[in-house]
């Protein structure tokens, strides 16, 4: 049961909420916060630090799996025979390198188990000892539409004030809003384009506009650069490919940041498809492009979990320390063993 005293911090987080631009919009049109917590999870500073240190080796890993397009369609095209959206990315792949500078924007999405379960990860071929110390378990990795640099920050902005009031206890400051515009700045300056712009693409009825418009906003406030927001149809629509580059009135798109296009809902149309073909003929640096999307399929996470192809992609260090925090994944047709020696399919 909530105190009155809980009740008002509720009512008045609410309303601050609305004042830091924490908005979304319902499927019906109207205007609400967007979900936060004003109890934040406790996490162990060596957990966060484990965290932290994992971040550049896991971005590396999917750099590193995205430009091996041979090992991509060898694990993804007999699921793409029975499942034609897979059928359909994979064959907006062209032939011709139209771009080969990339930007990754990835988030790891991670479990945290107790102390009596930290023995249970993915051990392969290694001694369970090397597995003992982390408690954290690798569960999603998101390749495509991380979103919410804003809404994460106003969040902390929100926390932060709290805490100054005595109303919440101070919380770990998080601003993942300022890097990711810096480094997309950064791409469009090295695309090479004097007024490049950068091209977001959403979908046709866009819940999470408040979060795109703070990142376009501070795009503009910090380095002066504009973004075109197109949906996948629009771009075929008002697109047209110019010496190579892709031009949306009459600006070429040194940028092309995906909010959508990782559904099937966002290929419903004949025009969102050619949209997708348009931008993958042109020069435009994308975030992700086509094969680091392919790479963060979930199939491609699951085969990663095997030591003997990681190994492939990662030094035997750095095997090691991803392998402890990888959950065991498996497939639907695989046979496993189950606690008391049962086989299961």
């Amino acid at each position: 049961m909530q105190t009155q005293v809980q009740n008002e911090t509720i009512e008045n987080s609410i309303e601050l909420a609305k004042l830091y631009g924490i908005l979304k919009y319902l499927p019906d049109g109207q205007l609400t916060h967007a979900p936060f917590s004003l109890s934040p999870y406790k996490i162990s500073a060596a957990d966060l630090k484990e965290m932290t240190e994992l971040t550049a080796p896991f971005s590396e890993l999917m750099i590193s799996i995205s430009q091996n397009w041979d090992f991509l369609e060898h694990h993804l095209e007999p699921i793409a025979k029975i499942d034609p959206f897979l059928r359909m990315l994979m064959d907006c792949r062209t032939d011709e390198i139209t771009q080969s500078k990339q930007l990754l924007v990835q988030r790891n999405d991670f479990f945290l188990i107790k102390d009596e379960h930290k023995k249970t990860g993915q051990s392969g071929d290694l001694t369970e000892s090397n597995f003992a110390e982390s408690a954290l378990r690798q569960v999603e990795l998101n390749t495509v539409s991380a979103s919410f640099p804003f809404l994460i920050t106003q969040i902390s902005n929100l926390h932060r004030y709290l805490f100054k009031q005595n109303q919440l206890p101070e919380i770990i400051p998080n601003n993942p809003l300022s890097p990711v515009v810096d480094a997309f700045a950064k791409t469009v300056r090295d695309y090479g384009s004097p007024d490049g712009v950068m091209l977001l693409i959403s979908q046709p009825s866009e819940g999470n506009r408040f979060d795109q418009l703070g990142l376009e906003q501070l795009l503009w406030d910090k380095h002066k650069i504009s973004t075109v927001r197109k949906t996948l149809a629009d771009v075929f629509k008002s697109g047209c490919l110019r010496q190579g580059h892709l031009v949306l009135g009459g600006k070429i798109v040194a940028l092309s940041y995906y909010r959508a296009g990782y559904t099937p809902d966002d290929y419903r149309t004949i025009e969102a498809v050619k949209g997708r073909q348009l931008i993958e003929s042109s020069s435009t640096i994308q975030v992700p492009d086509l094969q680091m999307q392919l790479a963060g399929m979930k199939k491609i996470q699951q085969v990663l979990t095997r030591p003997e192809i990681l190994s492939n992609f990662t030094s035997a260090e750095t095997s090691k320390h991803l392998l402890k925090t990888f959950a065991k994944m498996h497939t639907l047709d695989e046979i496993i063993e189950i606690p008391g020696g049962e086989i299961q399919e």
